[in-house]
């Protein structure tokens, strides 16, 4: 959550953003660097806690899997994209080809992953925008009014940031940049923007209290790559089984 309220809303502009991979623009857009590294460190958090204890059996990486499905359906229902984040990681190659581990969960367990799968790659950015008091905060001309009336709702929202940066960096691609073009990207981006602002001004809404224990060891997850990631999945679970 703290991370899509400090995200700084111009660095995500298509001419910003869309400029990282240039030589010596390593340092380019640093919150939005920092927001996708906590997205990519939960991803990877999920893998390693599916994958890193050796110790476990097939039917224990079920049960490992089948609590990451509770949380993503909880991340759901606070409109906390985290979702897409957790769907990711358990559709990723190194947890997807483990057959023990997915032979061993509940009807209830798979069922549920699949709505979530639906409904991540469905709705995002849309199931916001279009939710109730936001939907009509964005028909609001007034910004401090559209902000004032998300105050007032008690629901949180933190949304998928990659939806965002898809959209600008879309926009400053397909339109040309002569005086007609930049006016109406420049209208087509702050709509964009304002969005943005409005759910980070929804995402101050969550009163939620953080688990000590999880606080503590998350950031002290050791960390896998892709190529070690699969590695060990093909040590618990080699291709010939």
């Amino acid at each position: 959550m703290l991370g899509a309220v400090q995200v700084v809303l111009y660095e995500c502009l298509g001419s910003i953003w869309g400029q990282r991979h240039k030589k010596g623009n390593e340092h380019v857009a640093p919150t939005v660097h920092a927001t996708i590294a906590h997205f990519n460190r939960l991803t990877n958090c999920v893998t390693t806690s599916c994958l890193g204890n050796h110790g476990m059996r097939a039917r224990d990486r079920a049960r490992v899997v089948e609590h990451w499905i509770k949380v993503a359906r909880e991340c759901l229902s606070l409109n906390n994209f985290s979702v897409h984040a957790i769907v990711s990681a358990l559709r990723s190659n190194p947890i997807h080809r483990l057959h023990k581990t997915w032979a061993g969960m509940s009807s209830k367990s798979m069922k549920d992953l699949k709505e979530l799968g639906k409904k991540d790659t469905a709705v995002k950015r849309d199931l916001l925008i279009k939710a109730g008091s936001f939907k009509v905060a964005t028909q609001e001309r007034n910004p401090q009014r559209a902000q004032m009336r998300l105050r007032r709702q008690k629901k949180g929202v933190v949304p998928f940031l990659g939806e965002f940066l898809t959209e600008l960096n879309r926009l400053d691609s397909a339109i040309p940049d002569d005086l007609d073009g930049n006016t109406n990207k420049r209208r087509k981006e702050v709509r964009v923007l304002q969005e943005m602002q409005l759910l980070q001004v929804a995402a101050m809404n969550y009163r939620l209290r953080p688990l000590e224990k999880f606080v503590t060891y998350f950031p002290r997850m050791e960390q896998l790559s892709d190529k070690e990631s699969y590695k060990l999945s093909c040590q618990l679970e080699p291709e010939s089984q």
